[in-house]
């Protein structure tokens, strides 16, 4: 049986609606995606149903969700 694996640096919060659309055509079993704000991460999550791991790399502006990271989805 094959994995379907996507990486792709989505420069934070400029391309969401591409990278929604590439999750939903392409139904991969695992997702790495690079350069996330962490107030986007419910909603890439939720295109597909799948399980979310972030991990917050840089801090932009105050705030307690301005974190940019690492996503993994599953």
């Amino acid at each position: 049986m094959a994995i379907r694996f996507i990486s792709v640096n989505i420069e934070r919060d400029k391309h969401l609606d591409r990278i929604e659309k590439l999750l939903m055509e392409s139904n991969a079993d695992l997702v790495c995606l690079q350069e996330v704000m962490q107030y986007d991460v419910n909603r890439l999550a939720k295109t597909q149903g799948y399980h979310d791991f972030f991990s917050a790399t840089t801090r932009h502006k105050a705030g307690d969700d301005n974190w940019e990271g690492i996503l993994i989805l599953s």
